[in-house]
């Protein structure tokens, strides 16, 4: 899920599509081991964005990868198939140097729930 505000606010949520339960109700429950899994399959961070030529600048403000607290994430932007595509920089990654890219489809208005106000209405 990838959210850009009008007003300069921006969040992203990147979770691998076969995640394991931690297989408890506690929301700090669960081995280490799970825990250490379960963050190594999702990504999360919120701040600001700007445009900068061909890129888009995320200011971090909060994340699940506390290091990039305060920092800025720098992709390339460009358009596939109607379709949003990201790119990093060349970034290491367990190791190896490689290029992350991803595709981000708009979810169409019709797809979602109706709404009132500011508030998802009843179905």
């Amino acid at each position: 899920m990838l959210v850009y505000a009008p007003d300069g606010g921006m969040a992203v949520a990147i979770a691998h599509a076969h995640r394991d339960p931690l297989g408890v109700t506690d929301f700090r429950g669960g081995t280490d081991r799970a825990k250490a899994r379960a963050l190594d399959t999702f990504a999360g961070y919120g701040g600001t964005w700007r445009l900068d030529g061909p890129y888009v600048v995320h200011t971090v403000k909060a994340c699940s990868f506390p290091d990039w607290r305060g920092a800025e994430q720098r992709r390339r932007v460009s358009w596939r198939d109607g379709a949003l595509v990201l790119s990093t920089d060349p970034v290491e990654v367990e190791g190896a140097v490689q290029v992350a890219e991803l595709v981000w489809q708009r979810i169409d208005d019709q797809s979602l729930p109706p709404k009132t106000g500011n508030r998802f209405a009843s179905p």
